[in-house]
């Protein structure tokens, strides 16, 4: 559906003479990737809003953006399941923040921490068949990977003591982006 509608969108600006006519692929996709990002946007303001997390929702998707960004991950064969797979981890997560006890979230939060550097070490950045990268630029992601989760374990260190919540919500984003780095890595060990 989404890129369907990008494509009419496209071609609506080429007939009217906002974009020209042998750029309308170009701007389809761009059109398709904002779309997508807006449906992602809206989907998960929805689950913020109706699980009562929506600030648990935003510092995880924020950990997660920032590093997922550099650590590469999956990647769903359609928009529509992306946005599946969105839903089904910020409820997921959204369940966790609700009815996890405390201690629970806690030692949650410690692990993920002790855990994420060794795959990010070993694996970052998780490469994609449609995006290969080049070697200068592997190590310019695998060096941010690395220092983004240093970060983000220094800035969670003492929100442990001051706020185990939002230790355990940009714990959430590291582990889901870790977890994204590490199942994409295995589908394409397994393809080849």
């Amino acid at each position: 559906m989404i890129p369907k509608l990008a494509k009419k969108t496209a071609h609506f600006f080429a007939e009217n003479h906002f974009i020209r006519e042998e750029e309308q692929e170009v701007y389809a996709y761009g059109v398709e990737l904002l779309f997508s990002a807006v449906t992602n946007f809206a989907l998960a303001l929805v689950i913020g809003l109706v699980m009562h997390t929506l600030l648990p929702c935003a510092v995880f998707l924020a950990v997660f953006a920032v590093l997922r960004r550099n650590t590469g991950g999956y990647h769903a064969k359609t928009h529509f399941g992306c946005n599946a797979v969105l839903a089904v981890v910020l409820i997921a997560f959204s369940f966790l923040c609700r009815f996890l006890p405390d201690a629970g979230k806690l030692i949650a939060a410690i692990t993920v921490l002790l855990l994420s550097p060794v795959p990010v070490a070993l694996l970052a950045p998780a490469e994609h068949p449609n995006k290969p990268l080049e070697p200068e630029l592997r190590t310019k992601l695998h060096r941010n990977a690395c220092i983004i989760l240093a970060a983000c374990a220094a800035v969670m260190l003492p929100l442990f003591r001051l706020s185990p919540d939002v230790a355990f919500w940009g714990a959430g984003g590291m582990s889901a982006a870790v977890i994204s780095m590490v199942t994409e890595t295995f589908l394409q060990r397994k393809k080849r």
